[in-house]
């Protein structure tokens, strides 16, 4: 009897931990069960971004790689059963990376599939100017907590599958200036390595087999709770800046500040790139909570920007080529309630502007109203256009310039959570005299705008403001950074 793995990967350039996780997982196959159950081998991988490869995969393979392809994902060959997916990054653990990579989680838990996040336990930011160290951003607590979640409910047989966060040692490197009780408890790969062959054991041994197999996978399972206590133990609690508790009606929001402006096409997914992480965490957040404590509506809310922005009508119109995007469309679609700029009801509004926390975004414009042709000389239109933007395309790139090169051409910034902001924007429209000015509002939808009979110029609001609009205002603020102006 022989057993074969079959071995999916997220690309062509397979890491070289796969080969550690094969190696320790064979030596431990051979210890336990290759006299009861036969001998391992692994095929030859198969790559899941070539489309071919992924017609005749069973469905949980499907619902899991719809929603995030891992780095690596194990299945029985004859079956095509999972035993386990593996993602893995060796950037900062930091609750934006953790997110990010988090719907390979969610998406193992919904079909009872084993799944890991490896990555190192910290890693130094840059020393930025003005401050004598670097930032270390630790495994966040939250992320850990979320760890002795996932074990208990696996050690008391309440979910189906075995789930982890969890930092290694050949990822981390030197563990210089790591807490030594995490330093101590960080595991090598290659116990996920053993862990897998009794994983895939604890499926195909009889059930003496089977209940040794999990014993063994319990022990080492203890091993990864120890890891979680610690990396709790080593940092505090940081309740997420972007999640209000909304008692009174029941709800619980998560808010996404991204802006309209802000390289959406240039980026593509990037703009959304942990959002879904964010929410699915979010998600599972709820089910670990008593049902009596759990929220009737979720939430998700996008106050700058309108439900047509141009690059969400493309994520319609195309059948969603961002996966993370259609995760929140479709996928999350029972569960939440997303709320774009001109969905948000006066009440809504009125709890952002009393909870500035929650709008946190990182600086570009300051609110007010600019005057965008004082950021470039007159002939420069077509060197802002393309600035520093190499996919542009030329039919787009000419609209662009079109559109910079309309005389007395305005942009307001203005939020619609920033308490004052309606007052300073009539203030500063009033100072805008010339009567053929156009004033484009891309924050700002028309509901929450309003008319302003005196102003004889033309104000464009969120919902009208198209792609030339939001290119051209994202390639005046690279053109600005660039130290062009």
């Amino acid at each position: 009897m022989s057993i074969v793995v079959q071995t999916y990967t997220d690309g062509d350039n397979i890491t070289p931990l796969d080969i550690l996780i094969k190696e320790s997982w064979i030596r431990e196959w051979k210890r336990y069960y290759e006299v009861d159950l036969g001998c391992m081998s692994f095929s030859n991988p198969i790559n899941l971004k070539i489309s071919n490869n992924t017609e005749n995969l069973g469905k949980d393979i499907k619902f899991i790689i719809d929603i995030r392809n891992p780095d690596l994902l194990y299945c029985l060959d004859n079956t095509n059963e999972i035993i386990s997916g593996v993602e893995i990054t060796d950037h900062s653990p930091d609750g934006s990376n953790a997110d990010k990579r988090y719907p390979f989680l969610w998406a193992s838990k919904q079909v009872n599939a084993h799944g890991f996040i490896i990555c190192p336990y910290c890693k130094g930011r840059p020393v930025k100017e003005g401050k004598e160290t670097s930032q270390i951003n630790r495994l966040p607590f939250r992320h850990a907590s979320r760890n002795l979640k996932f074990m208990k409910a696996w050690q008391d047989r309440s979910a189906g599958s075995l789930l982890q966060i969890l930092p290694i040692k050949e990822l981390q490197g030197s563990s210089t200036g790591i807490d030594p009780i995490v330093a101590k408890q960080i595991p090598s790969v290659n116990l996920l390595g053993q862990l897998l062959a009794h994983l895939t054991a604890s499926k195909l041994g009889n059930s003496t087999i089977r209940a040794s197999a999990l014993n063994i996978v319990d022990a080492i399972s203890e091993i990864f709770e120890n890891l979680a206590r610690a990396c709790m133990a080593a940092t505090t609690r940081v309740e997420p800046s972007s999640v209000y508790k909304d008692l009174e009606n029941d709800r619980w929001i998560c808010l996404y500040n991204s802006r309209p402006d802000s390289g959406h096409w240039e980026r593509g997914e990037g703009q959304f790139d942990s959002i879904d992480g964010r929410m699915m965490f979010l998600l599972d957040e709820i089910f670990f909570l008593p049902e009596e404590d759990r929220p009737s509506i979720i939430e998700l809310w996008l106050p700058q920007m309108a439900s047509n922005h141009p690059w969400i009508k493309e994520q319609f119109d195309n059948e969603y080529g961002s996966k993370r995007f259609r995760n929140l469309i479709q996928v999350l679609s029972s569960k939440i309630k997303i709320k774009f700029a001109d969905n948000l009801s006066n009440q809504d509004w009125e709890i952002l502007e009393k909870n500035q926390s929650l709008t946190l975004e990182r600086a570009d414009w300051d609110p007010g109203i600019f005057l965008l042709s004082q950021y470039f000389a007159p002939g420069e239109e077509s060197v802002v256009a393309r600035y520093g933007e190499h996919s542009i395309s030329k039919g787009l790139a000419s609209e662009v310039i079109k559109l910079l090169k309309v005389p007395n051409l305005y942009y307001s910034s203005h939020r619609a959570y920033t308490p004052g902001w309606h007052a300073d924007f009539e203030k500063s429209i009033n100072k805008i005299g010339i009567s053929n000015s156009i004033i484009l509002v891309p924050r700002i939808p028309k509901s929450k705008l309003g008319d302003y009979p005196s102003f004889q110029g033309k104000i464009i609001p969120a919902e009208d403001c198209d792609k030339s609009v939001m290119v051209a205002l994202r390639q005046i603020y690279k053109y600005i950074r660039g130290g062009k102006k």
